[in-house]
């Protein structure tokens, strides 16, 4: 009777295993990828961007406007189509300024961290946001870079629109984050030296 048992209980789980191992090798579409998540273990504080500024929850379908500090962030409707958490994170600018290019001073340092609801980060974005960044700091000449893990610089003018105190940039997704510079001579003027 227990050999019985044990000749059932082999075939039932085999005959899953067959099956489990033939749907794996079934080709099947994969849904429309709207968002890519990646590793969910990345350390803010690493990269300088330690300060929560604010965090919130997007549903899709909706827009969202996020006002916290100098930044406002228009986030589309269709920007995810998961709902996600976004947090908008800060730095000290001048931790980045041994990377900024010659003759450029950091004045604003932030970085998104977009989660979906099982905690992955997500990368690209299905429609960018747009970010725009208000400081007496910012002129006509500043510049947009996207800081990479490794902390380098790389200039993002695509979208771009500065004005003097104003600077407003698209934002398809989280590199790791961003650094808005000046030239040294104007960001002096700006702090009264």
């Amino acid at each position: 009777m227990k050999i019985q048992k044990f000749a059932v209980i082999g075939l039932v789980l085999a005959a899953l295993l067959a099956a489990c191992s033939s749907n794996s090798a079934t080709p099947t579409a994969a849904p429309m990828a709207t968002a890519t998540p990646a590793p969910s273990g990345i350390d803010w504080t690493m990269h300088g961007f330690p300060n929560v500024l604010i965090t919130q929850d997007i549903t899709p379908g909706n827009a969202a406007t996020i006002e916290v500090g100098p930044y406002i962030i228009n986030v589309p409707a269709d920007a995810f189509t998961t709902p996600v958490t976004l947090e908008v994170l800060s730095g000290d600018p001048s931790s980045f300024a041994s990377n900024a290019p010659s003759g450029e001073v950091p004045v604003l340092a932030f970085a998104f961290d977009v989660r979906d609801a099982n905690g992955n980060l997500i990368v690209k974005f299905n429609n960018p946001v747009t970010l725009t960044a208000n400081d007496t700091k910012i002129f006509a000449d500043s510049k947009y870079y996207n800081v990479a893990t490794d902390g380098a610089f790389t200039e993002n003018s695509s979208g771009l629109q500065v004005a003097a105190g104003e600077l407003s940039h698209p934002i398809a997704g989280t590199p790791v984050g961003w650094v808005i510079t000046t030239p040294t001579a104007e960001a002096g003027t700006a702090s009264g030296g």
